[in-house]
This record gives C-alpha cells, sequence and structure tokens, in this order.
C-alpha cells in the first residue's frame, strides 16, 4: 500500500514482545508510525529517508524517546550526537518557466537546444570568485556573485515544456540558512537573492531576462519548511570529512540499521551521502533484507 498527503507526526515505539530477542541489547522497537491525522501504521520494522535531525529528534518525542533512553543503552549518547551533526549546507533553487533558449554571447546558436544547452552550466571562472562567495555566506551575507549552476531539462526532453519554451533550472551557492542581516521571509531579501542571480546569468544570456515566464525562488528555509530538510541540507547532513564513511550519520551506525530496533535509516543521511546515486537506498535495502532473512 502505497500513501500519499499523509504526513507523519511520530514513529512509534514499544517494549519488544517478552522472550523476544534483541539487536544490541535494545528493549525499544519500532512499531510503525502514527500520521497528524492520529491514525496509526502498525509495521513490522520502519525505514526512513528523512534526514538523521528529523527522524530522531523530531519524529521521536516524547514518552517515545524516554522509552529509547530509559531502555536503549546507547540512545542517549547517539542522540546527542544527532543534535551536533552539522547541516550546514548554503544551497538554493531557482525554477524558471522561459519563453525561448538562453542564448550565450559566445555561441551563435539559434533556437534550437546545442551543445551548450544538454550538460550543466556554470557561471564561474576561478576558485578566486568560489572562495569569495563561500566567504560572503559564511558570514551570514547573500554573496554579491553567487555560485551558479544551470541546467535546462527541456532541452533534453522536449515533453517538459510547451513547443518553444524551455524550463530552467539554477542550482545555487553558497546562500546562508541564516542571515546576518534580515530574513528569508523578508520578500524584498528574497527578490535580492534572486536578482543577484538573474543579473549574473544575464550577463553571459542577453537574452534570458526578458525571457522569463514565471519564477519560483526557494531560499534553505524555503527547503526546509515545504521539503521537511532539517535546515535546507539536501544532503541531509553537510559532506564534511568528520560525517563521511564510516561516521555517517555518527560513528558506530554507519550500518543502516539504528540503534532502536527495526528502525533503519536510508535517505542521504546515511553512507554514502547525498548525491543522485540511490546507494544510500540501495546498501540500506540489503540491510532490511539481512534483518528479515530473505536473500
Amino acid at each position: 500500500e502505497i500513501r500519499t498527503g499523509s504526513p507523519v507526526a511520530r514513529i512509534a515505539l514499544q517494549q519488544p514482545p517478552s522472550g523476544s530477542s534483541s539487536c544490541r541489547g535494545a528493549a525499544a522497537e519500532a512499531s510503525g508510525v502514527v500520521l497528524e491525522d492520529g491514525s496509526e501504521v502498525r509495521a513490522r520494522l520502519v525505514v526512513s529517508g528523512a534526514d538523521p535531525h528529523t527522524t530522531f529528534v523530531n519524529l521521536i518525542a516524547g514518552k517515545d524517546r524516554d522509552l529509547a533512553c530509559d531502555s536503549v543503552a546507547s540512545y542517549e549518547p547517539f542522540l546527542k550526537s544527532v543534535e551536533r551533526l552539522d547541516f550546514s549546507s548554503g544551497v538554493a533553487k531557482i525554477n524558471l518557466a522561459v519563453s525561448e533558449l538562453p542564448r550565450f554571447s559566445c555561441s551563435a546558436a539559434g533556437g534550437e537546444p546545442g551543445p551548450e544547452h544538454l550538460g550543466t552550466i556554470h557561471f564561474e571562472h576561478s576558485l578566486g570568485e568560489i572562495e569569495e562567495a563561500w566567504r560572503e555566506a559564511s558570514l551570514g551575507r547573500i554573496p554579491k556573485q553567487p555560485v551558479i549552476e544551470m541546467t535546462i531539462p527541456s532541452s533534453a526532453d522536449a515533453t517538459l515544456a510547451p513547443p518553444g519554451m524551455h524550463v530552467v533550472q539554477l542550482f545555487v551557492q553558497y546562500i546562508p540558512y541564516e542571515l546576518s542581516g534580515g530574513s528569508w521571509r523578508d520578500p524584498k531579501v528574497k527578490a535580492t537573492f534572486v536578482d543577484r542571480v538573474l543579473d549574473r546569468v544575464a550577463h553571459f544570456c542577453p537574452n534570458f531576462r526578458q525571457s522569463i515566464l514565471h519564477c519560483d525562488a526557494l531560499s534553505p528555509l524555503d527547503l526546509e519548511e515545504i521539503f521537511g530538510i532539517h535546515r535546507g541540507n539536501i544532503f541531509h547532513g553537510a559532506l564534511s570529512l568528520d560525517q563521511i564513511f564510516h561516521q555517517r550519520p555518527v560513528p558506530g551506525f554507519s550500518s543502516y540499521q539504528m540503534p532502536v530496533k527495526n528502525l533503519f535509516l536510508a535517505g542521504s543521511g546515511a553512507h554514502p551521502g547525498g548525491g543522485v546515486s540511490g546507494a544510500p537506498g540501495h546498501n540500506c535495502a540489503q540491510a532490511v533484507l539481512k534483518d528479515l532473512g530473505i536473500k
């Protein structure tokens, strides 16, 4: 059964039946999820695709957290490690509908997709530009020259837009979650961010601004509130050296089985981290099958 539009309020835990075996000496085990409408979906095991903070800080709370901390020796230090995870990201997204393809100043191409439209397009020229954008973001400022990666999916798949029109996606770094001045809830702040990005693209694509039909901008705060990603980190936690390989999500729990029995982590917060590989989910599925005794 697949349910949509069914937000999860919490992961339900229970005391295991007497005489049952336990994982790592755990007493508490996952028994299902409780939805926001109050209904409970019971399950033999729970696999979370949410980030570690959302899973263990937000979705296991109250009496369930108390049960885990009281009955699972490793849970409280595990939880403290999750709470200390670095979720620095600095990513924002702008989705655009345009009336024509971007025409690059360096290209004489016409209105049909060319090689320059089919890959990822970057608007940086040096490591110094990237470094400066990171430095400004680390101070809580929107960079004067953000790091921009453009893709035009409709250049490869014409069914994504009406004839002659296109969709353009701008992946933007480094954009701070917390601003030193202002708030992402202020429309003027978001407009400033969007203008800086579009001005940079228009510097290389003179027709770009006039071609825009619709603009959907997602700040780090939007990514958090719309998609439930803690601090808007699309990788479910920073991919720093202390949070990868055997230390993802935290040391001692990189094998997808979490300290609470029957609870697995399958999202980008698990090894090997974020990207479009599907590897965390694939690896977690193997761990689940092994736990269920299925070959």
